[in-house]
């Protein structure tokens, strides 16, 4: 579009010295056409050559030629820059169907995206699992991705962090005269 941007230019330069010099051999076949009819007008009366009559009508002639010419060549520009201006218009005019065509597609994908995006979300909400209470996660079923369940299956086994915790413990016969019902304990498990 630039280039024929800069030809447009060139022709309207084109154009604008060709009218100026459409109105100088305008002028100067205005002049020719009065010097011919005061040379026949002398020529008549016999106070002119007829050679000069001749001349003055050649002299005409040529700017006859010249005027049609200089009309024909800035019809010819004037058609060029239209020609040139509906090229860029044909241009843009495609250029702007095939951006709307590819942003129809694009929102099109756009949609399918958010479509699927949607998808993942309700399906990801569907397989979070969150604990009742802060704890420990003692075990896991067997298992692995994509294992059936049922709904009494157990998936992990989880401690609580706030619960007490129960410990049965043997003691020896000996020792059971040194403990009391809510003595505090300390316990030590061999790893």
């Amino acid at each position: 579009e630039a280039a024929q941007s800069r030809a447009i230019a060139a022709l309207q330069q084109v154009q604008s010295n060709l009218q100026a010099e459409l109105v100088a051999l305008t002028d100067q076949h205005q002049i020719a056409v009065d010097l011919e009819q005061r040379r026949l007008a002398l020529a008549e009366r016999k106070l002119g050559s007829e050679l000069d009559a001749m001349a003055a009508r050649s002299s005409r002639l040529a700017a006859e030629i010249a005027l049609s010419a200089a009309r024909t060549r800035l019809a010819d520009t004037n058609r060029q820059i239209v020609s040139l201006k509906d090229e860029i218009a044909v241009n843009k005019a495609r250029r702007q169907r095939e951006t709307a065509e590819t942003l129809s597609d694009l929102r099109l994908r756009a949609d399918q995206i958010a479509e699927a995006l949607g998808r993942a979300d309700r399906l990801a909400s569907l397989s979070v699992l969150v604990a009742p209470r802060d704890g420990v996660v003692v075990s896991v079923a067997p298992g692995g991705v994509g294992t059936v369940m049922t709904e009494a299956d157990a998936v992990v086994t989880v401690v609580p962090s706030d619960a007490a915790l129960l410990a049965e413990v043997t003691l020896d016969s000996s020792d059971l005269g040194q403990v009391a019902v809510g003595d505090p304990v300390r316990l030590k498990v061999d790893a």
